[in-house]
């Protein structure tokens, strides 16, 4: 979580078809929701 930025939504999704583990755990972790 520390060090990344903001991604956008292309950003994420983009990165999720590369590696969906660490991506996806910072954005769930970040997010109150």
């Amino acid at each position: 979580s520390v060090g990344l930025p903001k991604w956008t939504s292309t950003q994420i999704r983009s990165q999720d078809v590369h590696t969906n583990g660490p991506v996806l755990d910072d954005i769930l972790l970040s997010d109150p929701q």
